[in-house]
């Protein structure tokens, strides 16, 4: 990386810390290396997460970041929407922090190219107790009556997002500033960082009080000879750890959550999966890095959050299909990003 590219990243990394800061912490808003945000300056490059680094990695330690060309990624997508190039393609780089070689835009990049000069993408649980119900057009509308939004069926993350905004403005002048993606997550973009915070935070607000949703607390893996532990009675919500490998792994509300769990829990030790149900002594037992084992409370925590509000309101759940899975544990950018969480 030069040195031009390099100061480009530095100009702009305090611009990207404003949307990003304020959601760092806790599951509340993302999990694990989710999410995303950028930001766009005057000659043409927007500055974008990290794919597998967390919101924390950028707002405490300048790190995680990838800059790559706006109108390349723009091309890009009409090239792959024309059949040119490959679904998985990524548009060449310009630079990135860390400089290690491993560093890639997060994978649903090309969105961003598409929107305004800030973007924040969350996968709020509040949100996601109404993306993953039967009912959410109809709870959308109560929640957020006088605003502009936007909801986009579910769709596998990244491109097809991107091809998906593409045919929307043939036929609209421009994209809602709010935008709800089924099963997945939220959108916010626009001009400024206060504006994209405050809109996101009205959104979060209005969502929470309609529907009575408390907030949710953070929580910690603890330290074990094992390597870390989560006490059962910690999680949020009435968890039966004898059920929790349906709960976690078979009934799939979001992406995150196969990524994290399809095949990497077992109740029996000599599985050695990364995830013990310790039935026994009533506590989940997690094999990894501490960054790994604090991305898969935070995705429990997620899960256990959104299935409990859905039963207190009454919702009908709506998961993804074995196919919907099967095409997310084939992306090569899904194993790039639990491979960076893990190191």
């Amino acid at each position: 990386m030069n040195n031009e590219t390099a100061s480009i990243i530095k100009q702009n990394i305090g611009f990207l810390q404003e949307i990003t800061a304020p959601y760092a912490a806790g599951a509340e808003h993302v999990q694990g290396g989710g999410g995303n945000t950028s930001v766009k300056d005057d000659s043409g490059n927007m500055l974008i997460k990290a794919s597998g680094y967390l919101f924390s990695n950028i707002s405490n330690e300048n790190q995680g970041v990838v800059l790559v060309e706006t109108k390349g990624v723009i091309e890009g997508i009409h090239n792959k929407i024309s059949g040119v190039t490959d679904y998985e393609t990524i548009v060449p780089m310009k630079g990135a922090f860390p400089d290690n070689g491993h560093s890639k835009p997060s994978m649903e990049y090309e969105f961003h190219a598409l929107l305004g000069k800030y973007v924040l993408h969350t996968h709020s649980v509040y949100a996601n107790v109404i993306n993953c119900c039967s009912d959410a057009d109809a709870m959308y509308q109560k929640a957020l009556s006088g605003l502009n939004y936007l909801i986009i069926p579910y769709v596998t993350p990244g491109f097809p997002i991107a091809a998906h905004l593409v045919n929307y403005l043939k036929k609209n002048r421009k994209i809602p500033e709010i935008i709800l993606l089924k099963n997945h997550g939220v959108i916010v973009h626009g001009a400024t960082a206060a504006g994209v915070n405050s809109t996101y935070e009205d959104v979060q607000n209005r969502l929470q009080s309609t529907y009575a949703m408390e907030k949710l607390n953070e929580l910690k893996a603890q330290e074990c000879p094992e390597g870390f532990e989560l006490p059962a009675s910690s999680l949020y919500g009435t968890f039966d750890i004898n059920t929790a490998q349906k709960e976690l792994e078979g009934d799939v509300l979001f992406p995150d959550q196969t990524i994290f769990f399809k095949g990497k829990i077992s109740q029996n030790k000599e599985d050695n999966t990364p995830l013990y149900l310790n039935i026994p002594e009533q506590k989940i037992e997690i094999n990894g890095s501490r960054k790994f084992a604090e991305a898969c409370v935070e995705m429990i925590q997620a899960v256990r959050y959104v299935n409990e509000q859905q039963k207190r309101l009454g919702l009908h759940p709506v998961w993804l299909s074995n196919n919907d899975v099967d095409i997310l544990h084939g992306l090569s950018a899904e194993k790039h990003r639990i491979a960076i969480l893990n190191k």
